[in-house]
Order: C-alpha cells, then sequence, then structure tokens
C-alpha cells in the first residue's frame, strides 16, 4: 500500500512576496539605525577632540624657533618616539611593497622607456625612489 500524498500547507498566511518585502524593509530599517548609531559616534567623538576655546583668552603665539643655523643648513626637529614607531610600523612596509611594486612595473615599461630614451626617470620614478625611502632614510623623518 502506497502512502498517501498530503500536501504541504504554508505556516505563515502571508503569500512570499509580501513577506519578502517586510523582510527588505525590516533590514533597511535596521541599516538606518547602524548608520545613525555610527554617525552619532563620529560626530561625539569630533567634539571630543576639539579644544575647548574661552573667548575671553587671547589666542597664544609660540615663538618662532630660527629657522637655520649659524652655517645656513636648515634645522631638522628631531623625530618624536611616536613618529618613528609609525615609520617602522606603517610607512616602511609600505615603502617595500612599493618597491617591489615598482620594480615589477619597471620591467614592464623598460621597453617604452629604452625607445623613448626615458629610462633614467623611468628608474628614478620605480626603483631608486621607493628603495631610498624605505631603506636610506632615517627612521622618524620625513
Amino acid at each position: 500500500m502506497r502512502p498517501r500524498f498530503v500536501p504541504l500547507v504554508h505556516e505563515n498566511p502571508r503569500p512570499p512576496l509580501e513577506r519578502r518585502r517586510l523582510v527588505l524593509r525590516d533590514t533597511a530599517r535596521r541599516r538606518a539605525g547602524v548608520s545613525e548609531r555610527l554617525l552619532a559616534a563620529a560626530l561625539a567623538m569630533l567634539v571630543a577632540t576639539v579644544p575647548a576655546v574661552r573667548a575671553n583668552d587671547p589666542p597664544s603665539v609660540p615663538e618662532r624657533a630660527p629657522s637655520e643655523q649659524a652655517d645656513g643648513t636648515p634645522i631638522r626637529p628631531t623625530p618624536s618616539t611616536g613618529q618613528k614607531i609609525y615609520d617602522a610600523a606603517v610607512l616602511r612596509p609600505f615603502g617595500f611593497v612599493q618597491a617591489v611594486v615598482g620594480a615589477a612595473v619597471f620591467v614592464v615599461l623598460y621597453p617604452v622607456a629604452l625607445v623613448t630614451g626615458t629610462t633614467a626617470d623611468l628608474t628614478e620614478m620605480c626603483i631608486t625612489g621607493p628603495v631610498e625611502q624605505t631603506f636610506k632614510r632615517p627612521l622618524g623623518e620625513p
């Protein structure tokens, strides 16, 4: 004896298209709520970082340090520890990637530069510049 076919009854009485519309509407509401919260958090961070200025205080003007030494060479400020850490952790790895990509671009564009006579410019832009910025520049200096 074969089992008798029993049609499935939908648990939700709403048609599928209407359910889809409700889901999309709920998703849009949730996204709007998230974007409003992110905007509020960004605004709060902006307000928190702006220094308070009093109306009665005169603006302070820092004393200007001389820009050159006695022999005419420019004075370079000593980089802070934070600048050195940022340089070592972010800029140097980025410079290394830039040097590797520059070498690949150099290999691809060298025949064109050879024909046009701009191999020196291509070498400076793709190889020499990134290598000097990454490996020869003192830590923390621009």
